[in-house]
């Protein structure tokens, strides 16, 4: 099952690249494509930090938040 996200979508509408959004963040380029690709899940520190970057709530990120916790395959 692959976590449903909203990341590329919010990175785009906010005209940052993955390398813009990791020195916002500290996440690495690598694990944010993932994350948008629903390959990895962010940690709840990781989603704090994406929200604060992004300028956007959780639900909005991630709209089912039950899915937050299931692994990606």
């Amino acid at each position: 099952m692959k976590v449903r996200t909203n990341l590329k979508l919010l990175r785009d509408s906010a005209g940052l690249s993955l390398r813009e959004l990791q020195a916002e963040t500290g996440i690495l380029p690598s694990e944010l494509s993932k994350m948008e690709r629903g390959k990895l899940v962010p940690t709840d520190e990781e989603i704090i930090k994406l929200c604060a970057a992004l300028n956007c709530t959780v639900d909005m990120l991630y709209p089912d938040p039950q899915l937050r916790k299931v692994l990606a395959e």
